[in-house]
């Protein structure tokens, strides 16, 4: 029997935003490879609610929210950008029951609209085990207290965590940031990439600490 597999690119929240052609291209490359196996897949997409102006441009439906604390003393308005929260219950009801679910944020900043996507999932019913989040480690100028801010964070919404290590790609500008900083050249063999190997030699992290980490969010999940 194929696998049910729900994707959502959760609503942006910010005090400005405007569709210059944003779409979720990491998910989509998701969908993309997830296409060529037994898997029944669906969408939704909240940020899918914009006039469209010139070249497929247009801004986005918005509702006033509340704003984060830290955010409180900012003389803007906070808004959600994208569908309605009721929209998103009947698109939500429309796919289930699924077996996962993935979510995707293009932002980092963004984050509240995973909140709510997730808050929104586990009142439907979903699980832990249902709903998993990847979390890379080793980008460029990311410290080792990054990652465990963010591993807590996604403990906070009660999701399974998965880790991945990142690798560059050459002629990308990650790539470039890399030699620019001195830490790899354009001469890099492949073999080097491998983000198992990319991750233990240059990400500068202790790997007795990123072993003890890997354990602590195993056991996270297994709970």
């Amino acid at each position: 029997m194929s696998q049910k597999i729900l994707l959502i690119n959760p609503w942006i929240y910010n005090f400005a935003a405007f569709n210059f052609w944003v779409r979720p291209l990491g998910l989509l490359k998701v969908a993309e490879h997830l296409s060529t196996f037994d898997a029944e897949l669906s969408f939704i997409d909240c940020m899918d609610s914009f006039e469209v102006k010139r070249y497929g441009t247009g801004r986005f439906k918005t509702e006033q929210v509340e704003k984060p604390h830290i955010l409180k003393d900012i003389p803007r308005l906070y808004k959600r950008y994208g569908i309605s929260i009721s929209e998103f219950a009947k698109r939500l009801k429309a796919s289930s029951p699924v077996d996962a679910a993935m979510l995707t944020c293009v932002m980092s900043y963004w984050y509240p609209g995973i909140q709510r996507a997730v808050r929104l999932l586990k009142k439907k019913g979903f699980s832990r085990k249902e709903i998993g989040v990847y979390i890379m480690y080793g980008l460029p100028g990311q410290d080792i207290e990054e990652l465990k801010d963010g591993i807590n964070f996604l403990k906070s919404l009660d999701v399974r965590i998965h880790l991945t290590e990142f690798s560059p790609i050459r002629g990308t500008q990650l790539w470039n940031e890399l030699m620019q900083m001195g830490l790899i050249n354009d001469n890099l063999d492949p073999l080097l990439t491998n983000n198992t190997i990319f991750s233990y030699l240059y990400s500068g992290y202790d790997i007795d600490e990123i072993h003890k980490i890997k354990k602590e969010v195993k056991e996270f999940n297994a709970s």
